[in-house]
């Protein structure tokens, strides 16, 4: 190869090297990119820096390293040459014909080779005709030549599961590398090579790779930070004002987009350059020409939230909402200071474009991570809700996903796209059809512990990288999305029944607890034990179970989850220290909740009928009642005020006929006892309040 070869990328020159050793390759991954490369112009023997696909990029690469015969073959265009030239020479090597340099061409006679009887201008187009012309080619040791089959994966609809064609046409492939003579051209010697061009290893059949020495298969990987590097350096003029730009200042900008790009492929990089001009955005500006690449925005909400100010003292009324984030939040999620203050902080520290700056990756992976643990009903998909109300101005901006939809072996397809071929490709995957839709976002997934495990192992990748590929091939990206996974893992412990079959499920914290007076230790049961099972003293005492107790068990629950019953410490760690523990809704914060609770459903009353209502005098009973089932949460508390209030209420409005504009005030709920069954009345003073 010339000196051009530093010029080609980095899996080409792989593949330079096992040129002398192997008849075989199977190309595979990245094979739809256009690779820059420098290439001599034929006309005036300049060297020039171009892009080009795979299908060009080969041929040039072969021609350099001295073929004279370089084919390609597809089903569409069948057995094509670069030049009239080698196609002549092809035909007289299958047609025996073909004579070393300086011995003329040997007379044309009839013959039933593969070809035989058809015009030599003509492509041929059958499969298995084609493989026969090119295991004969192949054979010969005078003329160097290779043979590109593109789209491998369409010869085979099965690879696990050919048919008699099939395999007969595959059989033929693997008799080329195993027929495909050295050709000795002065003082180096070329193999005679097949190469194999698929979108996935996979999609040919194994038993033509596995363990066969004469293939080699190369995956050609997404550009390297290197290879991005290059390449815009080598189009940085080609930007929107990159004349702009102090020389200074080149080497930095031309890092960031390095950067910025990470995962991208060369065609990715030339669109950018495209979308600068088309678009206006100077060279100067890496973040908002790549922006505007994936997300169809110059500015995104994350860079409006960071400016500090518009003119003069006015603030930005974004930034001023962040400021007061913990007040805003805390208006909506009662009792919850600990939860509030870690994802406040996460979004403080994306808003400053610091989210997993200590990792390679930066720039790429989500905005924030959070896992919200604790008790069912205490505000965690409340919170979500409220994190993207304030940071997009729309609560519907928190895109939920039920994970106990996904529990079956292959909801991961409906999840993130089945592959081609199978069924609902067309429609392409749940998760990453949103994300597309709504790149800026506040992803919750809720109850994460239902999912199957071939779900989590995707969040891995988008976790790290915050991109993902769906089923359709494209690139979804997540690094402008918060991501928050809820569970309840570590509320209810697995016991194993005395059978050694079965298990049941208790409680592993509850909001009271039998303590004993001399070690400490929390006993989680209903009724008082006997004596503490850690020291055997009897002196025990009913209490509220600290925060911080209930945050060391579900932390405990977490980590034994992924690491033991999932075998995934490497998701646990990803997550970090973001693990917020929900605590239970202590009493105080009951009495705010129905209190809340109240006052909508006299709203609601004074919008729809005019009546003005007053629960003033029944918020002590029905706090009574929700201290009795704690363990429910703030959903509990809504269905109790449901069963006991607003079920009854609206009944005694129906039956009485209570006019439009009434004053109604509510002065008790009377129990009624109906054999194992309770039901509940309201009393109430029509009029006005008097007091």
């Amino acid at each position: 190869m010339s000196e051009d070869q530093d010029r080609f990328p980095e899996w080409v020159r792989e593949l330079k090297r096992y040129l002398a050793t192997n008849t075989l390759f199977c190309l595979h991954g990245n094979i739809h990119d256009k690779f820059p490369c420098t290439i001599r112009e034929s006309s005036s023997g300049q060297t020039i820096n171009t892009r080009l696909y795979l299908q060009k990029l080969l041929p040039q690469f072969f021609c350099h390293c001295g073929y004279r015969i370089i084919g390609s073959y597809d089903i569409a265009d069948g057995l094509v040459f670069e030049t009239t030239e080698q196609r002549s020479v092809f035909n007289d090597l299958v047609r025996g014909r073909h004579k070393e340099p300086g011995q003329g061409r040997a007379p044309a006679q009839k013959d039933a080779r593969p070809g035989a009887g058809k015009d030599e201008s003509t492509p041929i187009t059958d499969s298995n005709e084609a493989m026969d012309a090119i295991r004969q080619a192949l054979r010969n040791q005078s003329t160097p030549c290779v043979f590109i089959l593109e789209h491998a994966s369409l010869l085979t609809s099965r690879p696990d599961e050919l048919v008699e064609e099939e395999r007969k046409l595959f059989l033929k492939i693997l008799k080329c590398a195993q027929e495909a003579a050295p050709v000795h051209t002065g003082t180096e010697s070329l193999n005679n090579i097949l190469v194999l061009i698929s979108e996935r290893l996979n999609a040919v059949p194994a038993w033509l790779y596995v363990n066969n020495p004469l293939c080699k298969t190369l995956a050609i990987d997404r550009p390297s930070d290197k290879e991005r590097k290059r390449d815009v350096e080598q189009s940085f003029d080609r930007l929107f004002e990159a004349k702009g730009c102090p020389e200074a200042d080149r080497p930095a900008v031309v890092d960031l987009y390095a950067d910025l790009t990470h995962g991208m492929m060369f065609r990715d990089l030339e669109s950018i350059v495209r979308l600068s001009k088309s678009e206006c955005i100077p060279a100067r500006k890496p973040k908002d020409a790549v922006e505007m690449f994936k997300f169809g925005v110059k500015k995104s909400p994350w860079d409006e939230i960071l400016e500090s100010s518009t003119s003069g003292t006015v603030k930005n009324p974004k930034r001023q909402k962040l400021e007061n984030a913990e007040a805003i939040l805390s208006e909506r999620v009662k009792g919850q200071a600990t939860a509030i203050r870690a994802a406040v902080d996460i979004i403080k520290r994306a808003t400053q474009g610091l989210s997993g700056v200590q990792h390679s990756s930066k720039g790429h992976r989500p905005k924030g991570v959070l896992l919200f643990a604790g008790p069912t009903g205490v505000g965690k998909t409340e919170l979500a809700k409220a994190l993207a109300e304030l940071l997009f101005g729309d609560e519907n901006a928190c895109i939920r996903f039920d994970m106990s939809e996904y529990g079956q072996p292959h909801s991961d397809q409906r999840f993130f796209g089945a592959p081609p071929g199978y069924v609902g490709y067309e429609a392409g995957g749940e998760l990453t059809n949103k994300v597309k839709a709504n790149p800026f976002a506040v992803l919750l997934f809720d109850e994460i512990e239902k999912a199957h495990p071939s779900i989590l192992d995707k969040f891995l990748q988008i976790l790290e990288d915050g991109r993902l590929t769906s089923g359709q091939g494209e690139t979804v990206y997540f690094s402008e999305t918060i991501i928050i996974f809820t569970s309840n893992k570590g509320i209810y412990k697995k016991v194993p029944l005395p059978n050694g079959r079965d298990v049941q499920l208790v409680p592993n914290i509850r909001p009271f607890a039998w303590r004993c007076a001399k070690c400490g230790k929390y006993h989680f049961v209903e009724d008082k034990p006997e004596s503490c099972e850690k020291c055997g003293k009897e002196d025990l005492a009913k209490e509220e179970t600290p925060y911080e107790e209930i945050r060391g068990r579900v932390l405990k629950s977490l980590e034994e989850y992924f690491k033991e019953e999932l075998g995934r410490p490497e998701l646990f760690n990803r997550f970090g220290n973001n693990f917020v523990v929900f605590d239970y809704i202590r009493k105080d914060i009951m009495g705010q909740i129905i209190e809340k609770m109240l006052m909508a459903i006299s709203r609601e009353l004074q919008a729809k009928r005019n009546i003005e209502a007053d629960f003033s005098r029944i918020q002590e009973f029905l706090l009574q009642k929700a201290e009795a089932n704690m363990e429910l949460g703030g959903r509990g508390i809504g269905n109790m005020i449901e069963t006991c209030l607003i079920n009854p209420f609206a009944r005694r409005l129906f039956d009485e006929s209570v006019p439009f504009g009434a004053t109604v005030v509510v002065t008790g709920i009377v129990e009624v006892q109906h054999g194992s069954s309770m039901t509940y009345n309201v009393e109430w003073k029509l009029g006005k309040q008097t007091g």
